[in-house]
This record gives structure tokens, C-alpha cells and sequence, in this order.
């Protein structure tokens, strides 16, 4: 899965890196204005507007206005270049200039075929709306300011001047090109309600020196919307700012919105962010907000949100909303928002190279964090911190994207604050691999308190835990369990449909056990629900004392009668398998409750401990069993060893035991019971079998291997 998955991300790295480069040097071909340039060759086009002599000021003189910028027909500042430029010294009045309430919305379309550059100053009153729209893209350079408090609208789109009454309609696949502003350029609109709207089809740039008003900065009352690659119909009419996205809005090619957050505490509070494409957190302290249908107040993208800065959301992606979602990559920090849980929910993978905190930066870690990838996985490379839940869980059915197998993955540190209070780590993936590595780590002596760990039950996919790891409780639910790592637990329950094992030698099974321990415990708890379709091989070793059970483990899958004789038929498909139990303690064997049928149970009515394969058990001190040890499934079983070994300094059997017509139950010392052996008792297809006493088959000897 790593391998994979850095190829993959080097390829994206290098994409985006050209991508970013080539945008660099486009911005870098457009020469500044003049420092003393204004907009040129203006053409009023809807409603009315006129210029003072100097060209300096604007006096917009109805309610809805628009002036077409280096057309091929003008009338206003005919002495200045084409276009809406306004140079590093020079500074654009506009103000309403007709009685009433009732406020002037200013649109200006620049159609110079030049991109729109505003390195100076561009001051609207207060009781104006100012929209500016150029389909070959508009630049607020650092110097730039512009101060309009009831609204801004910046739209890097084609738009028709003609018949302006306050809405700018935007179709899907307009034409157009990109908006910049450059870090130093400041953006105000502080009325209540006013909105700054910024949104073209295919890169919106956006530097915020500051967060909140001072030098530099972009602040709206009424929030800041970026939008990239969307259908959209803005409006500002009887004083109601506001846009809408209609449905099936995205355009047919991927843009991208680019954002560098604030460089001091105060983050860059985004009220929407919408792309269909990618979003590029560059660097800065950047709020986000949830991910929602696209319209004002949401979060979208549909391939990559990357960060590179602080990013938090203002409230929880969840569930509901993936679809609005793509993949998340964390290279920078990712924290709460306002002491709110982390919750991110993505429709594609999340891999994070940084670190994902449930609190804020330099604070105590207090909140919870969940990652959940809905079409992909998660990899973790750096450090996730909770207080007492982090919940890692992926899977992808469509098999697609990045990581599609939808496999977890962590070789970094994952990290719990919470000191008394319950802890819940749940990592899992429902399709594909898991792995395990790195550090996790905890404040109590006990360890965690609930741990869920799972990779993709059908097929079996192999769950590696390549680090040692301390709990109460845990439950692994999958294909194969295995790996170097220690689990300390004292209670286990395993639900798998492969193997679990530490395989390091060819020679001597007791060598490949999957390592346990009791730790700060009395004992290990082992629950085994054994449910494959082959054969399984289970080989558990446990340093201490160990109780296993075999739940709901079964021999045949249906029971039948045949001349009033009870008998099983159809074995399972899991038969054939091993279990190895290497314990350096006491060893306690309990029944389980087959969750088909088993010979113990359903023909002699003995409480059992069930298992379709042969059964080693090996205790360094007593090893006493209060069930009928049962792995009959066949008259004439495979040669891997399918009987019954039991060894201990002392040993106790409570009832029978049952296994295969052809094997023998092997034990270390005398034992006071039966066998049972199965049998047919028909000659049908399928067969029916029940059991037999075979006293031949108990035999007193050696363990199979020996350390």
C-alpha cells in the first residue's frame, strides 16, 4: 500500500507543482500599470454614470449601472489606456450620485482582452455596490485596495454589460480565466450583510496578510465567498446581497482555489469555498467552513483539498455531505474550531503528513478527532491527537481513486491526552489492508480502554500491527491478523475470516505465534470466531495466563436425521485449518456457541469448544478444559496435523473430546475421557455423519514441537 500510494503522490506533486509554476509565470507576464493609470475607454452601457474632469471619480447616478472597460466605443477617461487599471499612486472614487435609500449596484466589464490590475486604491461609498468582471482576469496587486463597504464582486467571467438590473448570470462553461489577489492587497466590506464574492472558472488566487482589518487583509461582514469552476447567478437587488449555484452547476473542466491564510492568530474565516476541482491551502491560518450542496455557507471540491498552512472548519464534514468531497491531504496542521470536535468525512482517501489535533495549537488537547474515507483510504505519516476517541476508518467499494482498495495505514504517531476518562480507538477499514506501525500512544498505566481494529473480511485482507499496544478491550474484526507488535489485552475478541500469526520460521510453528501478553492484567481473554471460506490458520502466543472460548465457531453447516438417527452434514468451508495456542501460563478452555452446528453440541449435547482443523495447545503451567474439545469435521482428515495435542504441567478435561475419524487426540499426561470419532451414517450426497467412540485414538505423547 505505501509503495503504491507515494508513486501515485509523486505524480500529483509533480502535476501540481507545474501547475503552480505555470500560473507563477503567468502572473508574472502581465506588466503592472502605470502608477498614476485609471480606467480607460469606458463605455456606459445600463443605467447612468458620469466622470469628473480629472477621471478620478465616478458618480454612478442610477440604481443598476454597468460600463463596458476598452471597448471599441467610449466615452469616459477616452485619454487613459483601455481597461479598469488603477496604478500603485493612483487613486478610483466612486460614490452614488441620486437621492434615496436605495442602494447603486455598479457593474464594470473590462473587454481589453488584458487582464484587470488594481495596484492602488479604488474607495465606494458606502451606499455602492461594486462588481468588476473581465474574462481575461482580474489582479488586486499587493499595493491594491479596495474599500467598498456595502459589497464586492469579482468575477474572472465574460459577462454582457447589456441590461443590468442587479443580477450577473454566470452559465456553466463561460469562458473566462482566473482572479488574484496578491498577498498585501486589501478587500473590505464591513457593512452587515455585505459579502465579498470572488469566483471564475479555472484558478481563484487569494492572499490574506491579516484576518481582521488592519493592513492588508480580506474582511467582509457578510462573509468572503471563493467559487472556482461553477454556474452561478449573483444578485444584489432592494438591498439583499446574495448568490445561488444552480444544480449540475459544474463545469465540464477542473479549476482550482488557491488560498494563503493569515500570518497572524487571526485566521482567514472563508464563509464558501467551492471548486470543482482542487483547493490549495498554501500556507497562513485559514477557517473553512463544512462541507454542504453548493450555495453560500459551504465547502466543496471534487478532487484534492491540499493543506500546506493551519487549517480548521468551522463546523463538522460529515456523513451526509460527503458527496460534496474529494480527498484531503494534510501537510500542515489541521485543529479544532472553537473547542468543536474534529469530524472529517471525505468522498475519497485522507492522507496526512502533518498533524490533526483535537484542540487548538499550543493547548491541551481536548476534542476528539474522526477521519472517515467514504471512496479510499487513509495514511497517516505524521501525528493524529485526541482527547479520549479517535476513530481512523476507510473503505472504497468502487475500488477507485489514489488508495482503492481502501486499506488504513499509519507509521506515524497516534496520540491520546485523556488521563481518566474511557478511551475509544477505533482503526479499521471495511474493504482493504490495515497496517498499524509508528507509536500510539496514552497517559494510563491500563493502556486504552476500547480498541477496534479491522481490514476487508471478503476477500481477507491481512491486518499488520507493526507496533506494541496496551489495552483493556479488543476487538479485531477481518481477514488475517498479523505482525511483530506485542498486544497487551486483556480481553480479545477476534472475528476473521484468515489467519493470524508472527511468521519468522519455516521449521517450528511455536516460533510464529502472534504475540500476546498480560501486561497489568491477571489474564488474556481470548474470544475465536472463526468463519473463512478455506482453511484457516490461527497461531496465538501468549506470555502469561490466557481463557479462550471459541464463540461462535462451527464444523458443519446443516444437521439432518437418516433412519431416526440425528446427523451433520457439510462441513464448513473454513475446515482444514490449525490452531496453535503457545501459552506460558495457566491455559483456560472454555465452550463457545457454534453459530451452525458442531458434533460436541448437536449430536451428544456436550457444551464445546469448537474448531474445524486440528487443535495444539501448549501450556507452561496447568491447562484445563471445561468443554468438549471438538475438531470432527471429516472420517478421513488431511495429514497437517488434525488431531487433538494438549500439553501441560497438569491437565483437566471436562468432557469428551471429537475429532476426525482418522486422527488421534495427543496428550501429555492421563486424561479420564473419551473420544468420539466421526462417522458416516449414510452413503447419500452429501454425506451425513455423527460419532463413535474410538478409545484407540487417545494416545499418551510429545508435543508436536518443542521450543
Amino acid at each position: 500500500m505505501s509503495k503504491t500510494f507515494l508513486k501515485k503522490l509523486r505524480k500529483f506533486l509533480f502535476l501540481s507543482l507545474c501547475l503552480a509554476s505555470l500560473c507563477s509565470q503567468k502572473l508574472l507576464a502581465f506588466v503592472p500599470p502605470a502608477p498614476n493609470q485609471l480606467p480607460g475607454h469606458g463605455l456606459v452601457v445600463s443605467g447612468s454614470a458620469t466622470l469628473n474632469p480629472p477621471g478620478n471619480s465616478l458618480h454612478v447616478e442610477s440604481p443598476f449601472t454597468s460600463i463596458l472597460w476598452g471597448g471599441s466605443a467610449y466615452n469616459l477617461n477616452v485619454n487613459q489606456p483601455p481597461g479598469f487599471n488603477v496604478g500603485s499612486a493612483a487613486h478610483f472614487g466612486i460614490v452614488k450620485n441620486f437621492p434615496g435609500p436605495t442602494l447603486a449596484t455598479l457593474l464594470n466589464v473590462d473587454v481589453s482582452g488584458n487582464p484587470s490590475q488594481i495596484y492602488g486604491n479604488i474607495t465606494v461609498a458606502g451606499d455602492v455596490v461594486f462588481f468588476l468582471a473581465n474574462g481575461s482576469g482580474i489582479i488586486v496587486g499587493p499595493s491594491g485596495t479596495i474599500n467598498a463597504p456595502a459589497g464586492i464582486g469579482l468575477f474572472g467571467y465574460s459577462v454582457n454589460p447589456a441590461n443590468f438590473g442587479g443580477t450577473v448570470s454566470i452559465a456553466k462553461d463561460t469562458p473566462g480565466s482566473f482572479v488574484t489577489v496578491m498577498n498585501g492587497a486589501t478587500l473590505r466590506s464591513e457593512k452587515p450583510g455585505a459579502m465579498i464574492l470572488i469566483t471564475a472558472p479555472s484558478a481563484v488566487n487569494i492572499a490574506a496578510l491579516k484576518g481582521e482589518p488592519g493592513e492588508g487583509g480580506i474582511v467582509a461582514k457578510g462573509g468572503v465567498s471563493l467559487i472556482t469552476g461553477y454556474a452561478i447567478n449573483v444578485y444584489s437587488t432592494q438591498g439583499v446581497q446574495g448568490f445561488t449555484i444552480p444544480a449540475n452547476g459544474a463545469f465540464s473542466v477542473l479549476g482550482s482555489l488557491n488560498i494563503h491564510g493569515s500570518g497572524d492568530e487571526n485566521p482567514f474565516v472563508i464563509a464558501t469555498a467551492i471548486s470543482n476541482g482542487s483547493i490549495n491551502i498554501t500556507g497562513g491560518n485559514v477557517v473553512l467552513p463544512p462541507t454542504g450542496a453548493p450555495g453560500y455557507g459551504s465547502l466543496v471540491w471534487s478532487t484534492i483539498l491540499a493543506n500546506h498552512g493551519t487549517l480548521a472548519f468551522s463546523g463538522p464534514l460529515t456523513i451526509a455531505n460527503l458527496q460534496y468531497s474529494g480527498s484531503l491531504f494534510n501537510y500542515g496542521s489541521i485543529i479544532s474550531f472553537n473547542d468543536q470536535p474534529v469530524v472529517i468525512n471525505v468522498n475519497g482517501s485522507i492522507v496526512n503528513y502533518g498533524s490533526i489535533t483535537g484542540g487548538q495549537e499550543s493547548e491541551d488537547v481536548d476534542q476528539n478527532v474522526t477521519l472517515r474515507a467514504w471512496q479510499g483510504g487513509i495514511a497517516n505519516y505524521g501525528t493524529i491527537s485526541g482527547h479520549d476517541e479517535i476513530i481512523v476508518a476507510a473503505t472504497n467499494p468502487s475500488g477507485t481513486g489514489i488508495l482503492p482498495k481502501g486499506g488504513v495505514f499509519s507509521n506515524g504517531t497516534i496520540s491520546f491526552s485523556a488521563e481518566d476518562s474511557p478511551t475509544t480507538f477505533i482503526f479499521r477499514s471495511a474493504t482493504g489492508p490495515g497496517y498499524l506501525g509508528g507509536t500510539v500512544s496514552y497517559s494510563s498505566e491500563n493502556g486504552l480502554t476500547n480498541v477496534l481494529l479491522g481490514s476487508g473480511f471478503s476477500p481477507g485482507y491481512p491486518f499488520v500491527l507493526a507496533t506494541n499496544l496496551l489495552a483493556q478491550n479488543v476487538s479485531f474484526n477481518g481477514g488475517s491478523l498479523v505482525g511483530g507488535g506485542v498486544l497487551t489485552v486483556q480481553s480479545l475478541d477476534l472475528t476473521l475470516s484468515g489467519n493470524v500469526n508472527h511468521f519468522v520460521s519455516k521449521t517450528n510453528p511455536l516460533l510464529n505465534g502472534f504475540q500476546l501478553a498480560n501486561g497489568p492484567f491477571s489474564s488474556t481473554n481470548i474470544t475465536l470466531n472463526a468463519d473463512g471460506t478455506g482453511p484457516q490458520f490461527i497461531n496465538l502466543a501468549v506470555n502469561g495466563n490466557a481463557v479462550i472460548n471459541s464463540g461462535n465457531t462451527s464444523t458443519f453447516m446443516q444437521q439432518t436425521t437418516v433412519n431416526g438417527v440425528q446427523g451433520l452434514t457439510l462441513a464448513v468451508p473454513n475446515a482444514g485449518g490449525n490452531l496453535l495456542l503457545n501459552v506460558s501460563g495457566n491455559l483456560t478452555v472454555n465452550p463457545g456457541n457454534p453459530s451452525q452446528f458442531a458434533m460436541s453440541r448437536d449430536i451428544l449435547g456436550f457444551p464445546g469448544f469448537v474448531f474445524p482443523g486440528g487443535i495444539a495447545m501448549k501450556a507452561g503451567g496447568s491447562l484445563i478444559v471445561n468443554a468438549s474439545l471438538d475438531n470432527g469435521y471429516s472420517p478421513s482428515a488431511g495429514t497437517n496435523y488434525q488431531g487433538i495435542f494438549l500439553s501441560g504441567s497438569s491437565l483437566a478435561v471436562a468432557s469428551p473430546f471429537v475429532t476426525n475419524g482418522n486422527t488421534r487426540v495427543t496428550v501429555s499426561s492421563q486424561v479420564n475421557q473419551g473420544v468420539y470419532a466421526v462417522t458416516p451414517i449414510s452413503s447419500s450426497n452429501p454425506t451425513v455423519y455423527t460419532v463413535v467412540l474410538k478409545p484407540s485414538a487417545l494416545v499418551i505423547g510429545p508435543f508436536p514441537w518443542s521450543p
